[in-house]
């Protein structure tokens, strides 16, 4: 994500704006993408030596208000932040409460450096990309291997991508195409795409659809699927139902949320697993 901020409590937080008549010598402290959140954070750039500088990090200077606020000898003086032009990652919420607030005769700011455009972003960077050939690149990701992490989107400079998939994703049809969809049943009563198909009530209950797959992977399970659990004291079926690959091993869903009616139908994911 791209700009998000988390914001606990009113706080007057501005990162765009600053303009050239608030002289750079009235802040108080600065943040850089080269700085280094171990110096003082008073110099807008870091020294010839590397000695000294600006804070790397949000968060230290928010930390470093705080400190000089409680001195008697700073509670008159300027209580501004000017952050330099870069993408800021933030590795959790940037949260504010009470202490972090200003008063009217001496406002807490967060200004963008004059000039410049500061981002901060709540994604991830993703590097060691190496070349796969036809324009392709890959890289591995040791935490979204181990399962520990998941994203959704993926961004190149300003562009988003789309993730590298099989079926590619259809833009004339992103409803019916670039899916695996199970094939239809066959047989009195069977139903097209979208169709109701059966009611499961009881214990044991089960439902078995084909779906063909290239190669042994990865996949996301998305169900089209009607849900009414109120009447039954239930918010959905997260935890109510499985499925399994061949008779292998259950894996416990997390959906389908309720629609509040059977025929009332939505896409949602309710697991990844591997096939």
């Amino acid at each position: 994500m791209r700009g998000m901020m988390g914001v606990t409590l009113v706080l007057a937080v501005v990162l765009a704006g600053a303009t050239r008549t608030y002289a750079q010598e009235k802040a108080c402290f600065f943040v850089a993408v080269d700085g280094d959140d171990g110096w003082s954070g008073a110099l807008p750039a870091p020294n010839v030596a590397r000695t000294d500088g600006p804070f790397k990090t949000l968060q230290r200077a928010r930390e470093a208000l705080r400190e000089r606020k409680q001195h008697a000898a700073f509670q008159k003086g300027d209580l501004t932040v000017m952050v330099r032009g870069g993408t800021y990652f933030l590795p959790e919420t940037l949260v504010f409460t009470p202490e972090d607030s200003g008063t009217p005769e001496q406002p807490v700011r967060y200004l963008a450096y004059p000039g410049e455009k500061p981002i901060l972003s709540g994604g991830r960077p993703v590097t060691g990309w190496q070349p796969a050939g036809n324009g392709l690149y890959t890289t591995t990701l040791p935490d979204v291997k181990a399962g520990g992490w998941f994203f959704r989107q993926l961004r190149v400079g300003d562009r988003w991508q789309q993730q590298a998939r099989y079926p590619n994703y259809d833009e004339i049809n992103p409803l019916q195409g670039g899916w695996l969809l199970a094939d239809d049943p066959v047989g009195a009563g069977a139903g097209a795409f979208g169709a109701t198909v059966i009611n499961i009530h009881n214990t044991g209950d089960f439902l078995e659809w084909e779906v063909n797959v290239p190669a042994t992977g990865e996949y996301r399970l998305f169900l089209y699927a009607g849900v009414n659990m109120k009447p039954f004291g239930k918010d959905g079926m997260a935890g109510q139902t499985a499925y399994s690959v061949d008779g292998g091993e259950p894996i416990v869903l997390q959906g389908p949320p309720d629609t509040g009616a059977w025929d009332r139908f939505v896409w949602s994911e309710c697991c990844v697993g591997r096939i």
